[in-house]
């Protein structure tokens, strides 16, 4: 297992919320939500932010630590875990970002 650089990483982490969200499932979503009422439009966020703030809670930190620990990773097991966690955290910062652009397609068409 050869390790990225941080560049490398970078690059291809740094996904734009339009790449998460390709143009038909954003149109599916739209659709489905354009059928909700408001009150389902709302509790559909506040699922959305429980679920984010779940994984910004999740201790990225304390996961490797319990990983480390006993000792047992090979070289190329922590290089892959450092990258995991690089991409998991920004990811949700990615995701955080897109929340407006999510209320926007569920509330198309009101």
């Amino acid at each position: 297992m050869t390790a990225l650089g941080d560049i490398e990483i970078a690059k291809r982490s740094k996904i734009s919320a339009d790449e998460f969200w390709d143009k038909k499932r954003a149109a599916q979503i739209s659709a489905y939500a354009q059928a909700l009422q408001e009150l389902k439009r709302q509790q559909f966020i506040g699922i959305y932010q429980q679920l984010l703030q779940k994984a910004r809670s999740f201790s990225v930190s304390g996961f490797k630590s319990k990983l480390y620990r006993d000792g047992a990773l090979s070289e190329g097991e922590k290089i892959h875990l450092n990258i995991v966690l690089k991409i998991f955290n920004q990811r949700i910062s990615a995701l955080k970002g897109s929340e407006e652009m999510l209320r926007t397609i569920i509330s198309k068409g009101e």
